[in-house]
């Protein structure tokens, strides 16, 4: 379950783009966190093949209701700290709902989703010292 959580982590952060939230844009400026964006053209450069080597045809599902992500890492435990624990509160107190968190050993997921748009969704992933947030936007509730 962890290696398939982590693969789906890492996969997103291999897709990603830009969501402008405020929030998330003053913890990208912050030092020792990487921001890494790809664009909506990128993710319709995949094929179908590079999708289904993660997860097969329900990836390529997902990853067309995806219109932007912005991903946000750290590997410095200060940092890190910051983005697991601090920004999800942030967050909670700006409009966004805790949907789930999980947790095994010093893993662990948080999925956040905008209470005002469903369609705006945030993945807090941490792993000890190491933290990665997600945001996506796309159209997965219509």
């Amino acid at each position: 379950m962890k290696k398939q959580l982590f693969t789906l982590a890492l996969l997103l952060v291999t897709l990603t783009v830009g969501a402008q939230d405020k929030i998330l844009n003053k913890y990208s400026a912050m030092g020792d966190v990487s921001t890494t964006s790809v664009t909506r053209g990128m993710l319709d450069k995949l094929s179908d093949e590079q999708l289904a080597m993660f997860a097969g045809g329900a990836m390529k599902d997902f990853a067309d209701k995806i219109q932007s992500i912005k991903i946000l890492s750290s590997d410095k435990l200060k940092a890190a700290k910051q983005l697991s624990q601090k920004l999800p509160k942030q967050l909670m107190s700006s409009g966004y709902a805790e949907v789930t968190t999980t947790q095994q050993g010093s893993a662990r997921v948080q999925i956040l989703r905008s209470k005002t748009d469903p369609n705006s969704m945030v993945f807090v992933i941490t792993d000890g010292a190491k933290a990665t947030v997600a945001s996506m936007k796309g159209n997965f509730v219509e």
